[in-house]
């Protein structure tokens, strides 16, 4: 019998991070086992409520100010000692002595890791998306030290402690070999997760299409859809000028754009204007779960023009709604790449022709995107993924009754 705590680490606007942990969150609820107690944690009131409606109860981690700086000091061996002395307890130790906790899971990458002490018995394991920051140094994102440093110093803990690693694609764990020098043993792929499906069965079409009218989109165009929040590494600038090489052979076309401002918003809108392109561009900031599956049930086509992203939430989200999609060349893992139609990063003009050859003639995508449903349905099976958490859960239960 092991004591599990599952630690949500995320917040609503925090993009597919959110829904990825989510996801996560509704298959480990899944998991029967009678040697599990299963436990779950948030740190805002808002995922506390959101896990409800999803019939997952969990407890609130607070943490104040004053304990933030001790544990700053905790970090400094001189303090860390005298800390010790005077009994110091973090909230995540404190979590694993009232609860008896033997495996922490944390959904997502999170600072919470940090505060798991190597002298206690309970260990961790880890969903890791991406190293985009190890990858891609040169974009304005990356370069804050203080951003840098904080997903160091949760990856080297990872690497260095966790028992196991949830990695996304086999792609995504050669990134880690190779810049973390990570064992592969230690590593498990597990596919994204989106919740948009069941939310998306659970209702009709109509609703959706009602939804959807509300934003007053014409749909005698082709639709073209980019979820992506405005950093520079989603690669907005591309798409534009694509775009505005498309106005000169075709103009039946509105892209809608959504996502939080990251500080590339205003470059966007200056450029849309400038570009001339601002009757075929509608933009929307925060949109509901509802709205967004909306657009894809209303859209035409999933564009991708992302300098990261070795799989991604948006994919799959396209995938399951057989939507066409076109997505950056070598980008993404080798498995996924097969069920979309690339395009070079550095020859706009490439998905204009694309996007041009696809106005024309959209039976012609018609069958990737009917394979890329059935691959889909095949790596999102949730019995494989459940059997696959089981056999991670099953191991560290055969390990801990050496020492438990």
């Amino acid at each position: 019998m092991i004591n599990l705590a599952i630690i949500f680490d995320s917040f609503e606007k925090g993009g597919g991070g959110f829904y990825q942990s989510l996801a996560t969150a509704k298959l480990v609820k899944n998991i029967n086992q009678n040697n599990i107690k299963k436990i779950y944690f948030c740190t805002t009131k808002t995922t506390q409520n959101i896990l409800r409606s999803h019939k997952i109860e969990s407890k609130l981690i607070q943490i104040n100010f004053f304990e933030k700086i001790l544990n700053k000091l905790d970090e400094i061996d001189f303090f860390s000692f005298i800390l010790k002395k005077l009994k110091f307890r973090n909230s995540i130790h404190k979590i694993s002595e009232k609860n008896k906790i033997d495996l922490f899971y944390f959904l997502g990458p999170s600072n919470l890791v940090n505060l798991i002490k190597n002298s206690e018995k309970s260990n961790f394991m880890i969903n890791i998306w991406d190293i985009n920051h190890k990858i891609n140094t040169y974009f304005p994102e990356y370069k804050s030290i203080e951003t840098y440093n904080s997903k160091e110093k949760i990856l080297k803990k990872t690497v260095n402690n966790a028992y196991k690693i949830i990695i996304n694609s086999q792609k995504a764990l050669e990134d880690m070999k190779v810049h973390y020098n990570c064992d592969e043993n230690k590593m498990s792929i597990m596919p994204f997760r989106t919740p948009l499906p069941e939310i998306y069965e659970n209702k009709s079409k109509e609703d959706f299409d009602e939804i959807f009218k509300k934003f007053n989109i014409e749909k005698k165009n082709k639709i073209f859809f980019y979820p992506a929040q405005f950093w520079p590494h989603k690669n907005h600038v591309y798409l534009l000028d694509a775009l505005k090489n498309l106005l000169k052979y075709n103009k039946n076309f509105t892209l809608i754009l959504t996502g939080d401002n990251k500080g590339n918003l205003d470059l966007i809108k200056k450029k849309i204007v400038q570009d001339k392109l601002e009757q075929n561009i509608e933009m929307f900031n925060f949109l509901t779960v509802d709205e967004i599956i909306s657009i894809y049930t209303n859209s035409d086509a999933l564009i991708m023009p992302t300098f990261v992203a070795r799989t991604t939430l948006p994919l799959l989200e396209a995938l399951y709604f057989q939507l066409p999609i076109f997505y950056s060349k070598n980008i993404l893992d080798t498995e996924y790449s097969k069920y979309v139609k690339e395009f070079d990063l550095n020859r706009p003009n490439e998905l204009t022709e694309i996007l041009d050859d696809f106005i024309q003639n959209p039976q012609k995508y018609k069958k990737i995107a009917e394979n890329g449903k059935n691959f889909y349905q095949k790596i999102s099976d949730k019995n494989k993924a459940i059997l696959k958490l089981n056999s991670i859960f099953d191991e560290y239960i055969y390990l801990s009754s050496r020492w438990k």
